[in-house]
């Protein structure tokens, strides 16, 4: 009676058991396969992480190469800007008492003068009774604060009288050059132009008092 409830109780273990046994061994494999998936999840996430800090760093250099490149683009308009506004600041101060003409061509000019304009003008160019002066009043009010190239191209097209444009532009330049030194205007180191970009870019002004 013994042995059969022996054998009855071992037979019943052995069924609690086996079912354990089972459990204990599918549960380790489920952990197992949770430990993969675990792991192809953590790679799979570091290399989107690696990928976006890529990215990212490759953004910042875009960028940093983006305002770089702008950085140089203003600081060039910048300093064109200046230079321009340098140049058109130096052309507007530019007027006939800054040595415009050399004394050379004045001298020229005063030959010219004499046979050409000092029988109506005079030969100070003060005027005479047939025709008004070319310096003094004429300079300080009538042509004031206007361009050189304005008077220059007045004398040009109607003098000599009845003969305007007889003579050779360079000839007309000498002859102003000459006007200008009878006015007071002080000679330099280059000579009077005589295109009209050039003598646009002298102002008659007022004689210092």
């Amino acid at each position: 009676m013994r042995q059969c409830y022996a054998s009855s109780h071992k037979k019943f273990l052995f069924r609690l058991e086996l079912p354990v046994s089972r459990a204990v061994s599918c549960g380790r494999r489920v952990a197992l396969g949770c430990g993969v998936q675990a792991k192809e999840n953590r790679a799979q996430q570091h290399k989107s992480r690696r990928l976006m800090r890529r990215k990212l760093v490759s953004s910042k250099t875009g960028l940093k190469a983006m305002l770089g490149s702008a950085m140089v683009v203003l600081s060039a308009c910048a300093m064109t800007g200046a230079a321009l506004a340098q140049d058109a600041e130096a052309s507007a101060e530019r007027t006939i008492f800054d040595g415009v003409f050399t004394q050379e061509q004045a001298d020229r000019g005063a030959g010219v003068f004499s046979q050409n304009c000092a029988v109506c003008h005079g030969n100070a160019a003060r005027g005479g009774s047939d025709a008004p002066g070319l310096v003094g009043h004429t300079l300080n009010n009538k042509y004031a604060d206007q361009p050189l190239q304005t008077y220059f191209h007045i004398m040009q097209t109607t003098m000599p009288l009845g003969r305007g444009n007889s003579l050779p532009p360079q000839t007309y330049a000498d002859i102003m050059a000459h006007i200008l030194s009878l006015h007071g205007a002080p000679a330099g180191e280059e000579e009077l132009p005589f295109d009209e970009e050039g003598l646009s870019a002298i102002q008659i002004v007022r004689a210092p008092q």
